[in-house]
């Protein structure tokens, strides 16, 4: 059964562990079949380089 996953952090692109670890359970999540949306409250003036752009929606409430 599928389900619909919301991760909400902080920031969803700074640079910082919580943001790596967000990504990869998001990609861990989508992997098994579920739907994932991951939310950061503001975008990020330092931001973290993924490896590739991640296949989930990626969504900043705020500048």
């Amino acid at each position: 059964m599928s389900r619909d996953i919301f991760i909400v952090s902080n920031s969803t692109d700074e640079l910082g562990g919580v943001t790596g670890w967000m990504h990869q359970t998001a990609r861990l999540f989508a992997g098994q079949g579920h739907r994932v949306h991951t939310v950061g409250i503001h975008a990020s003036d330092l931001k973290m380089t993924l490896p590739r752009q991640p296949d989930h929606p990626v969504t900043a409430l705020y500048p």
